[in-house]
């Protein structure tokens, strides 16, 4: 699940950026769509979040969709990125943001680009497991139950420290090259510089 380890997310070409960016889903929990769209438009509001600085993004089709629409009235000005954008244009990611993610991949893609962020756990019995995973590795994200009450700062430590990246790249690394190598072993010297082995294993996990 942490393939993404071996090529970064970057910001792509073109494409802007908003400073906060939110991702809430449906599909899974105990709340009820009204229930997280309070939890969520309270975060908003403690943190003083001007709405044309808000890109809400659509993770999976329809499914995160349906908390903006409740949020949609309140959030006049925010952006919508919906899934189709995002499969061709890449996610709107960039270091600097601060995210709120239900979703487990979107914590790993945003805080992996250096992306501060809280992860809302809508399942503690799976979701808060996913998220306390890339909490372990290094994310530095804050993680907050949705069913909660509490409202944490807005978090300024940025995602993965370039050590805890490049540790975590090394690993995956490790299993891919383990698992996939391609070349023959007499050619194993050659692979020896980090940049072109995660370009050349990157490749093989990337969907065009």
């Amino acid at each position: 699940m942490h393939d993404v380890f071996l090529e970064v997310p970057k910001p792509p070409a073109g494409l802007a950026t908003r400073e906060f960016v939110l991702c809430v889903q449906s599909d899974m929990g105990t709340l009820d769509r009204s229930a997280l769209a309070a939890r969520v438009l309270g975060l908003l509001r403690a943190w003083e979040v001007p709405p044309d600085r808000l890109a809400v993004v659509e993770g999976i089709p329809r499914g995160d969709r349906m908390v903006y629409d409740l949020l949609e009235p309140e959030l006049r000005g925010a952006e919508f990125v919906p899934f189709r954008d995002i499969w061709r244009h890449g996610v709107p990611v960039a270091a600097g943001q601060t995210w709120i993610s239900t979703r487990f991949h979107l914590h790993l893609l945003a805080s992996a680009a250096g992306a501060s962020g809280v992860a809302m756990s809508v399942s503690q019995d799976y979701y808060a497991v996913k998220h306390r995973s890339l909490l372990d590795l290094g994310s530095n994200w804050t993680m907050l139950d949705a069913a909660g009450n509490d409202v944490p700062d807005r978090p300024d430590s940025g995602g993965f420290t370039s050590a805890a990246l490049r540790a975590c790249q090394d690993a995956k690394l490790a299993v891919a090259e383990k698992i996939y190598r391609r070349d023959p072993p007499q050619a194993s010297a050659v692979t020896g510089n980090r940049a072109a082995r995660y370009r050349r294993l990157a490749g093989w996990f990337r969907i065009d």
